[in-house]
């Protein structure tokens, strides 16, 4: 029986904020990371691994998204894939070593080439790309997604040129579809629920899962387990925060 676990002494509590199931039916996790996103990095990931790893888990995954981001990297420092590739595995390389305090724990950690280097990666992604330009509905959810990737990573849209803007969004697009492809492969490698400290694909994954039958690698996206965490101050915290 996992019920009693240990209390949470670092600067930050961990609180469940959205779900689609219950973090206790699951002996497995998998602690989604955004490099970029700064409540997974220093003392908040900390944290957050800590509370992943006082027992409510036999197994926990960190999944650093790292060369997922060679899209970003391409459109800022106007690289070709090739090298905002090998920008995005260096910055990756830095990230870990930054948060070293990852290897002092009993959790696995994989790297996004993982599965971009999969042998199904591009047939998949070539089906995904094919489900985008024929169904509305997908269309329109990936670019509201889009749309709000461009809001957080360009602080002010009017200093950009429209060419920069367009080209900006059809990579933030394939980004997205991209990620998808990857997730088809993580999601059916193993039964986990997916921790992250923000939004989930849920629409999109719904709309996924009714093609299941034409292409079956697509049923993980059915109700797929999420929880969505937040982070409290520790009032009762006293020591030295991850800087």
């Amino acid at each position: 029986m996992r019920e009693e676990f240990a209390r949470q002494m670092g600067q930050f509590k961990i609180k469940p904020k959205r779900k689609t199931a219950q973090w206790k039916d699951f002996d497995v996790a998998r602690l989604q990371i955004s490099m970029d996103n700064e409540k997974q990095t220093g003392e908040k990931l900390k944290n957050a691994v800590d509370w992943c790893c006082s027992g409510r888990f036999e197994k926990v995954v960190a999944i650093v998204s790292d060369t997922l981001n060679w899209f970003n990297l391409s459109v800022k420092h106007n690289l070709n894939k090739k090298d905002a590739l090998k920008l995005a595995l260096s910055e990756g390389d830095d990230w870990l070593s930054r948060n070293n305090f990852l290897y002092d724990y009993d959790i696995e950690i994989k790297r996004w080439d993982e599965w971009m280097l999969h042998p199904e990666y591009e047939d998949r992604l070539s089906i995904i790309r094919k489900l985008f330009l024929t169904n509305e509905a997908f269309k329109s959810n990936v670019n509201e997604v889009s749309d709000r990737i461009m809001e957080s990573k360009l602080s002010d849209l009017t200093t950009y040129s429209e060419s920069h803007l367009k080209r900006f969004g059809e990579m933030s697009k394939e980004y997205i579809l991209c990620e998808l492809s990857v997730f088809s492969i993580m999601f059916n490698e193993e039964e986990a629920i997916e921790i992250y400290p923000g939004s989930w694909l849920k629409d999109i994954f719904e709309i996924l899962c009714t093609y299941s039958r034409q292409y079956d690698f697509l049923e993980c996206f059915n109700n797929k387990p999420y929880l969505q965490i937040e982070f409290e101050k520790n009032k009762s915290f006293e020591g030295q925060p991850l800087v």
